[in-house]
């Protein structure tokens, strides 16, 4: 980008050279056709974060401007009350206030899992999460072995994937100590803490489950889209169990719940994208995401309620037919 002071911008135009003279002139031209007119309509819409992505689909419509703006619910909050913005997604939306319309629009929670083997069924809120802050990672806390844990979990889309480092040497001889080819004698101690559990970050969760289903010692943390898996415990938190219902009631302890915020009397401009925000094609990009659609406008059938727009999971089985057998450990007793 270059930037040109008004006397800079004042000898440019007396050159010489016909050239040098028009590159000013196209540059503020194009700046006055970027930048919106007094009476072109604009829509601004601010997130907590995690939708930006999901508006890249969204056809604007002609000669209006669109932006998303992503913002702390703080200070979303802050700008509802000072009247400062006109649409929002956040989990903290203004209350009993006339000049602005609420709706629910999706939910999240994770939803964990163990191996059918473990006669666990039922943690507290506060040892849910906990575990998935990585405080402790012994089985051992639920009354169990002194294990570790191995925690199965979808990599946040926001981390770079995992990248293997080698040595670069190529098979060529290297006098650097710091690469380890495996041909030390002596390699340095290993020390394992139980403070942590082992992780295991996986792309979707599909694969999570698929190495739960074989590891006794794991425990999975899907999305909650995955509330009526059937094929492996899943546990209660708070003696809650992770079903529509107690979803739709609020009472599930590690629900979270987004609300769209959008004025009492919108502009057409704003309309147009609320219509778009509770259409069936917005709640697929919620659902693939993790998010559970709270409510889809459309006059399309809607998908099952039971199992909605998820594509169904085949079972892992090995190459043999036979059925998946997993060696049984002791029995984790409860608190």
């Amino acid at each position: 980008m270059v930037y040109l002071t008004v006397p800079e911008f004042v000898r440019v135009l007396n050159e010489k050279s016909p050239m040098k003279r028009l590159i000013p002139i196209l540059l503020f031209l194009l700046a006055a056709a970027l930048l919106p007119a007094d009476d072109a309509p604009s829509v601004t819409l601010h997130h907590t974060g995690e939708f930006g992505r999901f508006f890249r689909e969204y056809q604007v419509p002609g000669g209006t401007f669109f932006f998303v703006v992503k913002s702390a619910p703080f200070q979303i909050k802050d700008l509802l009350e000072k009247d400062m913005l006109r649409l929002a997604i956040t989990p903290e939306p203004p209350k009993d206030n006339p000049k602005w319309k609420v709706t629910k629009l999706a939910i999240a929670a994770p939803v964990l899992a163990v191996h059918p083997d473990n006669p666990l069924r039922d943690i507290s809120a506060a040892d849910a999460s906990a575990l998935l802050q990585q405080k402790f990672g012994s089985w051992r806390t639920f009354g169990g072995p002194i294990t570790r844990i191995h925690l199965y979990r979808k990599m946040d889309n926001a981390l770079p994937p995992p990248v293997i480092q080698t040595c670069g040497c190529r098979g060529e001889q290297c006098h650097d100590d710091r690469h380890d080819h495996g041909e030390k004698t002596n390699p340095k101690k290993q020390f394992f803490s139980y403070g942590k559990p082992l992780l295991f970050q996986t792309e979707n969760d599909n694969k999570a489950f698929s190495l739960l289903f074989t590891d006794p010692l794991g425990l999975a943390c899907f999305d909650i889209t995955r509330y009526d898996e059937n094929r492996v415990p899943l546990l209660t938190i708070d003696k809650i169990p992770p079903t529509l219902k107690e979803f739709d009631s609020g009472r599930y302890p590690l629900l979270k719940t987004y609300y769209l915020v959008e004025p009492a009397n919108p502009t057409p401009a704003e309309k147009q994208l609320v219509k778009y925000i509770f259409s069936r094609g917005f709640a697929r990009q919620l659902y693939e995401a993790g998010f559970l659609p709270a409510r889809v406008a459309s006059s399309e059938k809607p998908a099952p309620a039971t199992s909605p727009m998820r594509k169904p999971v085949s079972p892992p089985s090995p190459i043999s037919g036979k059925p998946i057998t997993a060696p049984a450990i002791p029995p984790v007793r409860h608190p």
